[in-house]
């Protein structure tokens, strides 16, 4: 019997199954992303790829885990269940220069990158000329989502070239412990941006524990901190207020007469942090 779960990102739907193997009774999960847009697609794979990794790691650290890659080639396309091949294995082959893989339905060989960038971006060991992209959180009120998701539009491109791995609080899985992966997060970013508005300054989680965890993070050297300024309102005196924000000198982004210039100059502030 199959259980799962349904996810909505970045305009794609992603469906979780788990289920048990026939022949053994090990676990399988499933993902299935559908979307307009292959990148995204895949993005949105990877994402769930990774929080899947970090979930073994945290509560199953003995749990040996194999991934599987369906064949894309044209006869395993037409079946329900295609030949998989093994994930790790296909590192292993870009990494040997090995450069194509046998089908064992169709026993032909296949384009090794192609099988992976068919399904998700390639990871960035893959490219020796690839930085890791600059893992990025955004702190802000839920009465500015509506900015937020302006602002991540803008960040598309950087996002898609690999430059940056945006983080906020919708990509929390079901059944995840909402406050442990905001700590878990704000931990690990390499920028932390704030959105700020009167409604951030408000919210007692955001004072209590994120600006909290921010500014540690900033006085220790290990994050860069912007505020980036929504709305009019007095945050000079925050401990983050002598730190330069964007758009250009702070001026609220809802200020501008053009949005897209305001989003434009944040965007370009961040981009000289990479």
């Amino acid at each position: 019997m199959e259980k799962g779960t349904l996810l909505k990102k970045d305009s794609c739907r992603a469906q979780i199954f788990e289920s048990e193997d026939p022949s053994d009774g090990r676990k399988l999960i499933k993902i299935e992303v559908q979307g307009k847009l292959l990148e995204d697609r895949k993005y949105v794979l990877r994402d769930i790829r990774k929080e899947i990794d970090r979930i073994h790691e945290r509560s199953f650290p003995s749990l040996k885990v194999f991934q599987k890659i369906p064949c894309n080639c044209s006869d395993c396309s037409e079946l329900t269940t295609p030949y998989e091949h093994d994930y790790e294995e296909l590192n292993r082959m870009v990494e040997q220069g090995i450069k194509t893989s046998q089908c064992k339905i169709r026993f032909q060989n296949g384009p090794v990158v192609q099988l992976l960038d068919g399904v998700f971006p390639r990871e960035r060991d893959f490219s020796d000329s690839k930085s890791a992209p600059k893992k990025i959180f955004f702190s802000y009120s839920k009465q500015d989502r509506e900015l937020l998701l302006q602002l991540l539009k803008h960040l598309a491109a950087l996002r898609h070239n690999e430059k940056i791995q945006p983080w906020n609080d919708a990509d929390i899985l079901p059944g995840e412990d909402w406050d442990d992966s905001i700590r878990r997060e704000l931990a690990d970013a390499d920028i932390i941006l704030l959105l700020v508005s009167a409604d951030f300054l408000a919210t007692p989680y955001i004072q209590s524990v994120e600006i909290k965890t921010t500014m540690e993070r900033h006085n220790q050297s290990k994050a860069i901190v912007i505020p980036v300024v929504l709305r009019a309102c007095s945050w000079a005196s925050m401990p983050f207020g002598k730190l330069n924000g964007l758009p250009f000198k702070g001026k609220p982004v809802t200020a501008w007469p053009d949005r897209d210039s305001a989003w434009l100059a944040v965007v370009e502030g961040i981009e000289k942090k990479n």
